[in-house]
């Protein structure tokens, strides 16, 4: 894609990879460079006025994946983009039948980014 537009919508994976990814592992976690070579795309093909907007969640900062946020690292290293709002709201209980154990999901929230550009 060449031309700038003014909205650009990301969900991208919300765990970062612990091994090499098959293809359909990277549906639920990401490489290293995803999010750094997504930045810096993003801000490329960004109009002075338009706005990124991506959904993420805490989920690896709860399981003890990562200490690292890998929007608010972005954000701190400034330059690119700046926040125009974020949005958090918890996530629902875990259904009662699964068998996989859920005791993190209580402190899990879902995030919606606005960014804009600087």
């Amino acid at each position: 894609m060449e031309k700038q537009t003014e909205l650009i919508v990301f969900n991208p994976p919300w765990l970062p990879e612990l091994h090499n990814l098959d293809s359909i592992d990277e549906a639920i976690y990401y490489n290293e460079k995803l999010f750094p070579d997504f930045f810096a795309g993003a801000k490329q093909r960004l109009l002075h006025e338009g706005k990124l907007v991506l959904i993420f969640s805490n989920l690896a900062q709860i399981a003890n994946v990562t200490k690292e946020h890998t929007i608010e690292k972005e954000l701190a290293k400034g330059g690119r983009f700046q926040l125009e709002k974020c949005f958090k709201k918890p996530v629902k209980a875990a259904s009662e039948k699964t068998k996989r154990d859920q005791h993190w999901r209580s402190s899990e929230e879902v995030e919606f980014w606005v960014l804009t550009n600087k």
